[in-house]
């Protein structure tokens, strides 16, 4: 016997062909879309009932109806381990401590429960934001994980399409007949004889080659030196370049390499908040419809919900280069397309599986409120103002899985008890108390010898203390055996050496470089006073000079004092040193000789 299900007085978005919106009534016969109400015909109940004797009715008012999502690339891997991701970027991945050891914990068979435990949360999550076709991504599953847990409803509620890491798992997807993508992560792995395997496979069908490459920065240099050209015109020159080709997140991709792909039909799948959080190199502005390229969206390794990636697409793309309505195909209409399922999902038509998505604008702050009902300003709506906390209902294949919020797949509470401790058992397992202390430390040792360590100053006693001081950064290590003046003085005046507003020392000094010592170098004597005596007591007094001579040897060999001989620097009584004839040469009395011997000797 049919069942039958109608869906009245929502607000549809159909994405169908001739982009239909507006308020419809859906019928649903058994698990297909038996008819759409344009014009509102089936008006009352007793109408729906005398046509459809039986049928289930759901009053849609307050509703927003739109063809289920796709989740392009969900890699339930790292479903809980978010933290780990902290202050890493694609280049570092492979070489995350904790990030190996949740591999390893979760590929051994003993932890099979855990992984199962992991896969279900990570499902029923993406089911619970409208999300009811996947790709995974995970390199956990296998095929006994596969044949174990099959019989689990997490595996066949929604539709999955497995992305394959090994040759043997994608054997047992290819016996089964399930499609599949086959993995490619790493450029090293492009090689003529993989891509003649690759050819091969994708001859046989129900297969895409799915490409984990061009997030490094080094990303296209293996491929340049082993092709001497980069990785597209590989790919042209193999005829690789249409719609079997899937690349995630190719943020490396040249502008050149764009425009060479343009109207090849390639598949592109964005998981912008991995972009923005992992990649050292953003796609340009996101703007990459105009390029022919089918553009997908995905959560990653670090996205929560396809609607929460729409959202940071949209706040990050260039204003006005993509409209509302094609962002949010790239999450309903593109996937469809990527996975050659179009013709059974992807939009709102009559012969297609009815796997719908409610949002609820019953709340004051939902509210549709535009005079113009348009595909473009209901999916701008959606975008700007709603999000998977808003989905309360939901329809997979004919059946109602999500009802006013409440789920009828599983049990709440006893989900988040699960959780909760699997979360915890990874961030055991993961190290990360352990690894954050390290860090930490490493940061506290970087801080002190670096940028963040205490302002270091030296005080210069000019006699004008009172003044004040700008720090310098001093952001490079000090040593203890190097000097380094760390502060400098605003409206530096001379520097006195008392500490009094009386300078006895009312002349100017110059400095000179001293050229030539053989003319002797004149000195201020040691004056030591005594009592009260003191400069300032006399400011007549003149501090004695001297003339000191040196031997070859560095030594001093005599010192005068005859006024003639001194040449007093500033003042008004400033006297002038004789010359002495150009000839005439100083006599140096040898008190020693070199090697120890005297004059006598």
């Amino acid at each position: 016997m049919d069942r039958y299900l109608i869906l009245k007085n929502a607000l549809v978005l159909t994405f169908d062909k001739d982009d239909n919106v507006g308020y419809y009534n859906i019928v649903i016969k058994n698990n297909i879309i038996h008819q759409i109400d344009y014009y509102n015909d089936l008006v009352s109940d007793r109408s729906i009932y005398t046509k459809y004797p039986g049928v289930n009715i759901i009053d849609a008012r307050d509703k927003i109806i739109i063809p289920a999502m796709f989740n392009a690339n969900i890699n339930s891997s790292y479903a809980l381990s978010g933290v780990f991701f902290e202050r890493i970027n694609y280049d570092k991945l492979q070489d995350n401590l904790s990030l190996s050891l949740l591999d390893k914990y979760f590929t051994s068979p003993e932890n099979k429960q855990d992984l199962k435990n992991l896969i279900t949360f990570s499902f029923f999550r993406a089911l619970s934001n409208g999300e009811l076709f996947l790709n995974e991504t995970s390199g956990y599953l296998s095929k006994d994980f596969l044949q174990e847990f099959h019989k689990y409803n997490f595996l066949i509620v929604q539709d999955i399409v497995y992305t394959s890491f090994s040759e043997a798992f994608s054997r047992y997807l290819n016996e089964i007949k399930k499609f599949h993508c086959i993995a490619v992560t790493d450029e090293e792995e492009i090689t003529n004889y993989s891509l003649t395997s690759a050819a091969k496979a994708l001859k046989e069908g129900k297969r895409k080659i799915y490409f984990d490459i061009l997030k490094k920065s080094s990303g296209q240099e293996h491929i340049r030196r082993t092709f001497s050209k980069s990785l597209f015109k590989v790919l042209g020159e193999n005829d690789f370049l249409d719609s079997r080709l899937i690349f995630a997140n190719p943020v490396n991709i040249q502008k050149d390499e764009l425009d060479y792909l343009s109207d090849k039909k390639v598949n592109i799948i964005l998981c912008p908040s991995d972009i923005v959080k992992l990649g050292e190199k953003k796609l340009e502005s996101f703007e990459l419809l105009k390029y022919g390229l089918n553009i997908s969206f995905g959560t990653g390794y670090l996205g929560t919900s396809i609607i929460s990636e729409v959202k940071l697409c949209s706040h990050l793309a260039k204003k006005g280069s993509l409209s509302y309505r094609s962002l949010l195909k790239m999450a309903v209409v593109n996937p469809a397309r990527m996975f050659d399922v179009f013709d059974t999902h992807g939009s709102i038509e009559k012969n297609k599986i009815a796997n719908l998505v409610m949002f609820d604008v019953s709340d004051l702050r939902n509210y549709f409120l535009s005079p113009d009902i348009s595909s473009e300003k209901v999916a701008e709506h959606i975008i700007e103002n709603l999000d998977s906390k808003d989905i309360s209902d939901i329809i997979i294949k004919g059946n109602v899985i999500r009802r006013d919020y409440r789920s009828k797949l599983f049990d709440t509470d006893t989900m988040k008890a699960n959780t909760s401790a699997l979360a915890k058992k990874i961030i055991e397992v993961g190290k990360y108390y352990e690894f954050k202390e390290k860090y930490l430390m490493r940061k506290r040792i970087k801080e002190l010898s670096t940028a963040n360590k205490e302002e270091r100053k030296i005080i210069i006693t000019t006699g004008n203390e009172d003044k004040q001081y700008t720090p310098k950064d001093d952001n490079a290590v000090i040593s203890e055996s190097e000097f380094r003046v760390v502060a400098t003085k605003k409206d530096v005046s001379p520097i006195n050496t008392l500490a009094d507003e009386d300078d006895v020392f009312g002349n100017v000094f110059n400095v000179e470089e001293i050229t030539d010592i053989t003319e002797g170098i004149v000195m201020y004597e040691d004056v030591v006073f005594s009592g009260e005596s003191s400069i300032k007591s006399n400011p007549d007094y003149e501090i004695p000079k001297k003339k000191i001579f040196f031997d070859d040897t560095g030594g001093v060999v005599e010192s005068r004092k005859s006024e003639e001989d001194l040449k007093f620097i500033g003042g008004n009584d400033e006297k002038k040193k004789q010359e002495k004839p150009k000839d005439e040469k100083p006599v140096f009395k040898k008190d020693k000789m070199r090697f120890g011997f005297t004059d006598n000797e």
